[in-house]
């Protein structure tokens, strides 16, 4: 992996916590003195294999010697394309100008005799033919293939890229170098200069550092007790010392890997710590919705690694059942611990919510009691359940306000199983607080757990005759929390 395409995997697929690093192979340093880019020789190395386009090579370079027959290209390599390269060199005529010269254990001095090195492969991560080439003081000109090349070539300094695939490009550079020594010699120089962070001091150097923060990241404290304050914020202490300064909560959503929000550690004064505590909060109302990830990072950014709980104290998020009367309507999260201890956080905001106050299953009726925050009840207001994967099983059905606020309604579990029609049936229900309004998702997202679906089991009513025969009808909470109803093909 280069430098690039780590980058793209910090940028779309990487979460905190899991370092990134792309540090290059090294090439020793040369044995033999650099080339004076004197000699009439282009050279190239690899395998001969598609990829490496060889034959795309061969028909560039008939175009140089149009111009400069008393230039030569040097091939170096073996494979099965080999008696292919051959023939085509045959049938252009360059059997004096393209020397197919197999495989050879003593490269460096083949670089001291030539002049350019041309690459023309469709991609390569990091092709070390171009480092040892430029090492030994050649310029190069090379496809811009993902995605080695253009992180080796500084284009126009010491080489030249052009497109892959573009043979006519790619001897227009060959050309370029050919008809102008002062500027061939010049960027074989530099290249020489350039190519030198890739010897092996300088690699080393980097494998050092990456090791020494990889300690330091072991030393990040990574334990925090927390707790959650009356009014919804979250609280979390460091339980422990540590020697780090500006660390920082982070918090890194689960949906969207480009989305973090950090919160600083300061140092606080509580009742019940005197002498002064590193703490963060989250404020009840800082989170999208979501599920997020708890970090502990570095004050620049460097280090990270997951944050885990110690004690925990959730009680006051048992009372904190109503809307919000700042912002959002619904603005709700709740820690989550994992089997390893690993901090999570579910939040929910929503400017208008259903909240489930009561479900039931009983005597053949699906009865609920919710209240409608952020919005009101108009005398039109009705629930409605509708056909998750069928859009024509949705039914409505009427609500029985008992404020302007709070409402019931019941459903008859014959309605939906006389709407059956295939073996297992989903209706997610909402309550559509007036004609025309959007519907509002009835769910309950309050209190001190999150996994409502394992922890609320409805009883099911079963009806022995349905358009599928035995059925069984009940209410649940979706893995989001949101209610609905299922009705499932039952064996006579």
């Amino acid at each position: 992996m280069n430098a690039e395409e780590a980058e793209n995997v910090r940028r779309e697929w990487v979460t905190p916590g899991l370092r990134v690093t792309a540090i290059p192979n090294c090439v020793p340093d040369p044995l033999v003195a650099p080339s004076d880019c004197s000699h009439k020789t282009v050279i190239a190395a690899g395998r001969l294999v598609k990829d490496k386009q060889f034959a795309s090579l061969i028909r560039s370079f008939a175009t140089v010697v149009g111009q400069r027959p008393d230039w030569q290209l040097r091939i170096f390599g073996r494979g099965p394309l080999r008696g292919e390269l051959k023939t085509l060199v045959g049938e252009l005529g360059l059997c004096d100008n393209v020397l197919l010269m197999g495989a050879t254990r003593r490269l460096e001095m083949e670089w001291a005799k030539a002049s350019i090195m041309a690459f023309s492969s469709v991609r390569e991560a990091l092709p070390m033919a171009i480092i040892e080439a430029m090492r030994a003081g050649l310029p190069v000109v090379s496809t811009d293939c993902d995605y080695g090349p253009r992180e080796t070539i500084t284009h126009g300094v010491d080489g030249l890229l052009v497109p892959v695939g573009d043979a006519d490009g790619l001897a227009d550079g060959i050309l370029t170098l050919v008809n102008d020594a002062e500027r061939r010699q010049a960027m074989g120089r530099a290249a020489e200069r350039n190519s030198a962070r890739f010897s092996p001091q300088v690699v080393a150097d980097q494998y050092e550092s990456f090791f020494r923060e990889l300690q330091e990241a072991r030393n990040l404290p990574t334990t925090v007790d927390w707790w959650a304050m009356p009014h919804g914020d979250l609280v979390f202490r460091l339980n422990s010392a540590t020697s780090f300064s500006g660390l920082r909560l982070l918090c890194a959503s689960r949906e969207d890997s480009q989305s973090e929000l950090s919160f600083a550690f300061q140092q606080t004064n509580l009742d019940d710590d005197p002498d002064g505590s590193l703490t963060a909060v989250i404020p009840r109302s800082a989170l999208p919705e979501g599920e997020w990830d708890l970090f502990m990072a570095s004050a620049d950014g460097l280090l990270c690694r997951r944050l885990r709980t110690g004690t925990g104290d959730n009680r006051y998020l048992m009372d904190a059942t109503g809307p919000s009367l700042d912002g959002p309507a619904l603005q709700v999260h709740i820690p989550l611990v994992d089997e390893d201890r690993a901090l999570s956080i579910r939040s929910w905001r929503r400017e208008v919510h259903a909240e489930a106050v009561s479900v039931g299953n009983a005597r053949g009726e699906i009865s609920v009691e919710a209240e409608l925050w952020g919005a009101t009840l108009s005398d039109s207001a009705e629930v409605l359940a509708a056909g998750r994967a069928h859009e024509e099983l949705s039914f409505r059905v009427p609500l029985s306000a008992l404020s302007d606020t709070r409402f019931r309604f019941s459903i008859p579990c014959s309605t939906v199983a006389q709407r059956r029609v295939t073996e297992h049936d989903i209706w997610d229900v909402y309550v559509t607080p007036a004609e025309g309004a959007t519907p509002i998702r009835i769910g309950r997202f309050t209190g001190d757990y999150i996994h409502k679906k394992s922890v609320h089991d409805y009883p099911f009513t079963v009806l022995e005759s349905t358009p599928r025969g035995r059925s069984r009808v009940r209410p649940f909470f979706s893995v989001d929390s949101e209610l609905s109803l299922n009705a499932v093909d039952m064996s006579k």
